[in-house]
């Protein structure tokens, strides 16, 4: 079990989706909206920005661990290091012990990311009802922004960090792993 497609399978670097995106910035000047909803949308629109951020931020967390899991396990049971040089015994059961270390540390990690996640949906929600949809059922919320001036930065985030939601990234090593395969598989799929 791993972390990577075939194809991302020869870089240590390779990650589900990329980074993710810088903080949206703050904006310098809040429009002051006739309507209120719009001064709603305007906080909203950044506020569902952040949260994602901060979602894919977590989630990076959770694959860097994943990853040296991977890469623990590996050494632990035999594979040659990065250089190629062969692990010694003492050394490979030092990696295995290192690799069930951070299998124990990684759920507490991994529940921060369901937290997180589960929280993004409810914005998202949120942000659907405030922003609603045209009438071919697209929502409105791109199209207001770029209207109301709300920077690109923020588009960007929700464009690039949205694939988190409606993911269960379970509690474990495992789960964290396959669910993972499921969103490399969606992504090469699309």
């Amino acid at each position: 079990m791993g972390l990577f497609s075939k194809k991302q399978a020869k870089s240590s670097s390779a990650i589900a989706a990329a980074a993710p995106a810088a903080p949206p910035e703050p904006p310098v000047i809040v429009p002051t909206f006739d309507d209120p909803e719009d001064n709603a949308r305007w906080e909203m629109a950044h506020t569902y920005a952040a949260t994602l951020t901060k979602l894919a931020a977590t989630y990076q967390e959770c694959f860097k661990m994943a990853h040296d899991i991977d890469w623990m396990c590996a050494l632990g049971q035999g594979a040659a290091s990065p250089n190629g040089t062969p692990v010694d015994a003492a050394t490979r059961q030092l990696m295995g012990q290192f690799a069930e270390e951070k299998k124990r540390a990684l759920p507490t990690l991994l529940a921060r990311l369901r937290e997180e996640t589960r929280g993004a949906e409810a914005r998202r929600n949120d942000t659907a009802v405030l922003f609603g949809y045209d009438d071919t059922g697209t929502s409105t919320f791109p199209d207001w922004c770029e209207a109301h001036g709300v920077s690109s930065s923020v588009l960007e985030a929700v464009a690039e960090n949205h694939i988190y939601l409606n993911t269960d990234f379970g509690l474990t090593w495992g789960s964290f792993c396959q669910e993972n395969g499921r969103l490399i598989a969606a992504q090469e799929s699309a």
